[in-house]
């Protein structure tokens, strides 16, 4: 029997599994990383691996992890008064999960009702709420497919518009056994639909006016993922109930009702009770959690990266066609489209980022808390292509009027005072001259350290030297082996980071070949570009730059060296491999190539000459392209392996502009990065 077959079909699973995490990224098991915009549904409120919360939870599992609540648990009070100092409430029951932790407040309600002589009590609850699938939670569920083939429903529950307080008014009118309402400051699961601020001040009046319970769930929206510690408190009001779970301790299963005046005094030994609920490791986690969010200042970062995401969002969707409403608030907000999109998660992954679609049409984004502004540069890069297109559309028009400044001898220097900061593990003549020159015809600085003189890596982990070296520069430019390295470094540094190449990626060059097709054709779209020779770095990249602006990609490699899709982070469908080299260059525009042995290759030199020998770029290659055809070469090159002489000193061949313009493309790139959009 296989792994799958042992389980119960109660979710529909995508297949990708997860091997680790690290800050906001997940690995799977083949080693491909996804931004992580979901955080486990807002649960993972620390991100991956946290090191202080890996470290407290290594020393609690070596002491306790469980002992019943047959004895005190002196964790548990310190959450517990944690909880009541941030929220202006009196006290705290655990449990182990959201909806443990709903199914508790209604059971209060009904307790506190019947010690109020109501018979019947009634819990007023929302259109598309949701508070779980037990049989109480769903019943108070605004879902009927959440509810179908549960029936009977529990009894108790009337339901109400969100935000019309006029209905709530009637109710009191109309409904003497009500004890309680409600409801969730943002609706996550309905499509993340925000309690209006007036709304929750009017149900508090009345609340008080009637003598109910105002219950808030706050298990997918509080816990700071709106910028204050509960999503209801930008209201300026206190419930009377609040149950939590979720993002409490970020990740490690646990629920908690908070309660205050009559409510926190309802519930009496014996009424309510959990095995595992409050457990010394639960406690430990989220008292971790706790502390954490407070001394970092997540708060006030969740209301700054959570405006920037809204901004962006909006400014770049401003218009779209489909796209019917942004809302939320913080690091809680929803995308509603006009149309199931429900495909848009496969979608998303296939782009390496990772977040959900909720109610069908609203694409629902729950970042880690820790999300910076870099995090959401890259997820909307990915998730509306669109918008790196623009970008990189901006880009290409500063490039073409540097270049023309630079051959007029025109000063253009916009970056005074500005610094840039070269990392190189190995030397390259081309990536060091063409940003140590721009950044000086920019009218900036530019400083060169090898790894050795940087000691990236080796005297001191990449991300301190990230923290370090961004606190003396405006902009860092890393030439690396390994991928991973330019990401770490990323994750910690406080400036833009440019990939000057890895072992997966060399954008500034793929920049500079599209730039020089752009200047002699004009727009790439719908051209067909054919790649011949190793599925390496600038393969990737050319398959990334096919997603973004829409051309066709042909690839031909031998067996053994295609690219991985995976590993480009694009859609298989961005580009059409084909086995034969000839077939790959068909009527292709544009023919390019690279050396057969790239760097961290070395060793393969002779292997590598075997397998491509069929994969040379000659002038019968050309000659089954179109007759207009350009061949482009990133450079160095060796004759008569990858390409013929005759080809790359021929006319087709633009491999010299191609180096002329990393040169402008950098420095296009230089003054987009730190400047911003320019008028002139």
């Amino acid at each position: 029997m296989s792994h799958a077959s042992a389980l119960m079909t109660t979710y529909a699973q995508l297949p990708i599994a997860f091997s680790h995490g690290k800050g906001v990224w997940l690995y799977d098991e083949q080693g491909r990383r996804y931004l992580d915009a979901l955080s486990g549904i807002a649960v993972n409120t620390l991100g991956h691996a946290h090191a202080g919360l890996v470290a407290a939870l290594s020393d609690q599992i070596q002491k306790i992890i469980h002992s019943s609540n047959l004895f005190q648990i002196p964790l548990q009070q310190a959450v517990a008064g944690f909880l009541t100092r941030i929220s202006g409430m009196d006290n705290v029951f655990f449990c182990n999960s959201g909806l443990e932790a709903n199914e508790a407040a209604i059971k209060l309600a009904r307790l506190y009702g019947h010690n109020r002589g109501i018979d019947r009590p009634e819990i007023v609850v929302y259109e598309k709420a949701f508070h779980g699938r037990s049989l109480a939670t769903l019943s108070a569920t605004g879902s009927e497919k959440v509810q179908k083939g549960f029936e009977p429903l529990v009894e108790g529950f009337v339901r109400a518009p969100l935000n019309d307080l006029a209905a709530i008014e009637q109710m009191a009118r109309d409904r003497p056994n009500i004890a309680a309402i409600f409801i969730e400051a943002i609706q996550g699961e309905g499509g993340i639909n925000p309690a209006k601020l007036d709304y929750l001040k009017g149900l508090r009046q009345i609340c008080d006016r009637q003598g109910w319970l105002l219950m808030i769930d706050e298990v997918q929206c509080g816990l700071g993922r709106t910028g204050k510690w509960f999503a209801h408190q930008w209201a300026e009001i206190v419930p009377d109930v609040m149950p939590l779970a979720k993002g409490l301790a970020s990740g490690v299963p646990v629920g908690a009702v908070v309660a205050r005046g009559v409510a926190a005094q309802t519930f009496k030994p014996g009424n309510h009770g959990t095995t595992f609920g409050g457990n010394p490791l639960a406690m430990r986690a989220a008292l971790t959690t706790l502390q954490t969010i407070e001394y970092e200042g997540l708060l006030d970062h969740v209301q700054r990266i959570g405006a920037y995401l809204h901004e962006r969002l909006s400014d770049g969707l401003s218009g779209e066609q489909g796209v019917v409403e942004i809302r939320g608030r913080g690091l809680m907000l929803g995308i509603e489209l006009d149309r199931p999109a429900t495909a848009l998660v496969k979608q998303g992954l296939e782009q390496g980022i990772i977040f959900n679609v909720t109610a069908d049409s609203v694409v629902r984004l729950l970042p880690p808390l820790i999300f910076d502004q870099r995090d959401v540069d890259y997820l909307l890069e990915r998730l509306f292509n669109d918008l790196a297109s623009d970008e990189l559309q901006y880009v290409f028009s500063r490039t073409t009027l540097i270049k023309e400044k630079f051959k007029r001898y025109t000063p253009h220097h916009v970056l005074n005072d500005r610094t840039l900061v070269m990392i190189f593990e190995k030397a390259s003549t081309r990536t060091r001259l063409s940003f140590e020159a721009g950044m000086h015809q920019l009218g900036g600085a530019a400083i060169y350290l090898n790894t050795r003189d940087s000691q990236l890596g080796r005297g001191e982990p990449v991300e301190d030297a990230g923290e370090v070296i961004s606190r003396m520069c405006d902009l860092v430019m890393i030439r690396t082996f390994e991928q991973s390295i330019i990401e770490r470094f990323a994750s910690r540094s406080r400036v833009p980071v440019i990939n000057g190449l890895t072992n997966e990626f060399h954008p500034c060059q793929v920049l500079a070949d599209i730039f020089t097709w752009v200047e002699k054709r004009g727009s790439i779209q719908g051209a067909t570009v054919a790649w011949i020779g190793d599925g390496n770095n600038m393969a990737n990249t050319w398959a990334q730059a096919a997603e973004v602006l829409d051309f066709n990609l042909h690839i031909s490699t031998p067996p053994g060296y295609a690219i991985e899709a995976s590993i480009a982070g694009v859609r298989a469908s961005s580009f059409k491999h084909f086995d034969d080299p000839m077939q790959a260059a068909q009527d292709a525009d544009l023919v390019c190539t690279d050396v057969w042995t790239s760097m961290g290759f070395e060793t393969e030199g002779d292997v590598r000459k075997q397998a491509f020998a069929d994969w040379r770029v000659d002038p019968e290659m050309m000659a089954v392209a179109r007759a207009d055809a350009m061949f482009m070469h990133c450079l160095p090159a060796h004759r008569g392996e990858e390409v013929s002489a005759e080809v790359i000193d021929g006319p087709q061949s633009v491999v010299w502009d191609e180096a002329e313009n990393r040169l402008h493309v950098q420095k296009a790139l230089m003054e987009y990065l730190l400047l911003g959009r320019l008028e002139d």
